[in-house]
């Protein structure tokens, strides 16, 4: 009884064993899945990364928001080695939406900024706000954890706001701070 006991136990073991490295999606199966209008050059390069660590995958939905000469250039030149790394993820370039409303923008320098701001506070006291940004961007190297781009921020809020704002909607910056893009686990 004893012998056949553990001989159930080693087959539920391997089979367990089996079951968990199956389940491990690798990053070929993660682009295919997720973005499959990547381009077939980038697919194929980052195929190469094997399975799929919290790096890889940021670094994959990074890469899936930049244009493909970009994803191209970067897919290439950072995951040739096989891995992605912290600092590999930090060369990486984000692009960012800018909303049409200016007061959004706020939200996107409050992710960014050290201090609280109250949500909804630039609807009942916009001139404070005009005088807190401009005080923003004069202290940005002491408040931002990415002081150059919540600099430009704030010059792209006060141009919208003024309607002289007509440049790209989309802006492309490089995280300075290791601790800006943290996985949502």
């Amino acid at each position: 009884m004893l012998k056949r006991m553990s001989t159930v136990l080693a087959v539920l073991c391997l089979l367990a064993g089996a079951a968990s490295q199956a389940r491990a999606e690798t990053v070929a199966e993660y682009v295919q899945r997720t973005y499959p209008e990547m381009d077939e050059v980038v697919s194929s390069v980052l195929g190469s990364l094997g399975t799929m660590s919290t790096w890889e995958k940021l670094f994959v939905d990074r890469l899936a928001t930049l244009t493909p000469e970009s994803q191209r250039s970067y897919a290439t030149s950072l995951a040739m080695d096989g891995r992605i790394t912290a600092e590999d993820l930090a060369e990486l370039p984000v692009n960012l939406t800018l909303p049409e409303d200016p007061a959004e923008i706020i939200a996107l320098l409050t992710e960014h900024v050290r201090a609280d701001y109250w949500p909804g506070f630039y609807r009942r006291h916009s001139f404070s706000v005009h005088r807190q940004l401009r005080h923003w961007a004069e202290t940005a190297e002491r408040r931002y954890d990415d002081p150059e781009l919540c600099k430009k921020l704030i010059e792209i809020f006060f141009a919208m706001v003024e309607g002289k704002y007509d440049g790209p909607m989309e802006i492309e910056y490089r995280p300075t701070s290791r601790d800006i893009h943290r996985p949502a686990e």
